[in-house]
């Protein structure tokens, strides 16, 4: 049955509960936060119901971005927050709760572990995006400096919901950008994931609630469970989590593409390299780039190879000057490799697609 299965997380010397409600979402945060004080930031996309949720939650300001999308993820939104906080005098026994997609979360997640070294925080994923992926494991970010996540923390909250009511007003496309993350941590972890992903396409995209959960618990348990062995990313084992993401994010940056159809790039990059430097099968790679292209494609033309060489030197597996490259040697084996700029740009351009958007 939907939303029964809760996860806790327990890492960084915090313990996260992390479960999909799919009804009820203000009786489940109210039965949380009790009678406290706090701030909601919401998605501009819920303006219309500040009027509810301030009677619901009379001890709590709410509040709206002023941008959406990766647009929310800058200095400006980041200290218009914090100087909230700051000027309000919240407590670190206090609440933040942030309602909204993976950019308003990742916001959201670092000031609130910023502010005090760290407040109450419940992370409400409205898009599927968000629930299988930003919002869970405890990484936070904001863009700078011309480039994606360069300054960030790791802050675990108390509370991950994943709002199964706010997926029905999801279009295709958002909910595809979703399954492109869905699908890279079944290929990293749960062949059936993947598969699931795969072959129950039409019936995701058309907003099956029992579907869209499974494909949620399945992703976060399988995230949680390596979140749990390096949460600050130091042991190497977390940057398996970026398959796909190395060329990705050098797109989405440039091409200003949504993280979905970029991850979905990246993927397909990650099949053509994989195939040719780890022995990743052909019919895997064939597949692999068969559901990037439908779930995210067609892409725009790769940039210059002189960004894209500029791009890659922001990404964080940079150790020692080398790139280090998530590969995979087969579903449930992935690698780190090194590999060049030339080996990329090299693997986008065998890669371009003609195909058409979900």
């Amino acid at each position: 049955m939907i939303g029964t299965n809760p996860v806790i997380l327990k890492a960084g010397g915090g313990c996260c509960t992390i479960s999909v409600v799919p009804e009820n979402l203000t009786a489940h945060l109210k039965e949380v936060t009790r009678s406290c004080r706090g701030l909601i930031l919401m998605d501009l996309a819920f303006k219309k119901e500040a009027a509810v949720w301030q009677e619901l939650f009379p001890t709590f300001r709410v509040i709206y971005p002023k941008a959406r999308g990766e647009a929310v993820k800058t200095w400006n939104e980041a200290r218009r927050l914090l100087t909230i906080l700051a000027e309000e005098n919240y407590a670190r026994d206090d609440w933040l709760i942030v309602r909204g997609g993976g950019s308003l979360t990742d916001l959201g997640a670092f000031c609130g572990g910023l502010y005090r070294r760290g407040l109450k925080l419940a992370l409400v994923a409205t898009t599927l995006l968000a629930a299988v992926d930003a919002a869970v494991g405890g990484k936070t970010a904001i863009n700078f400096g011309g480039a994606k996540n360069q300054v960030g923390h790791f802050y675990l909250p108390e509370l991950v919901l994943v709002d199964l009511a706010a997926f029905r007003s999801l279009p295709r496309i958002r909910l595809a950008e979703g399954l492109v993350e869905a699908y890279k941590t079944g290929l990293l972890f749960d062949r059936r994931l993947a598969e699931l992903v795969n072959t129950r396409t039409e019936e995701l995209l058309a907003g099956d609630s029992e579907l869209l959960a499974e494909i949620a618990q399945c992703s976060f348990m399988a995230k949680a469970t390596l979140v749990v062995q390096d949460f600050r990313e130091k042991k190497g084992l977390r940057e398996i989590l970026n398959l796909g993401h190395t060329y990705g994010h050098v797109v989405e940056f440039y091409s200003k593409i949504s993280h979905g159809a970029a991850v979905a790039r990246g993927l397909s990059v990650v099949a053509e390299i994989s195939q040719r430097l780890t022995g990743l099968p052909a019919a895997a790679a064939a597949e692999i780039r068969a559901v990037a292209e439908r779930l995210g494609g067609p892409w725009p033309v790769s940039p210059p190879a002189a960004e894209i060489s500029r791009l890659l030197k922001t990404d964080k597996k940079i150790r020692g000057g080398r790139l280090h490259f998530v590969a995979l040697e087969d579903l449930e084996r992935p690698r780190l490799i090194e590999v060049t700029a030339d080996e990329l740009i090299q693997a986008a351009k065998s890669t371009q697609n003609t195909g058409q958007y979900v």
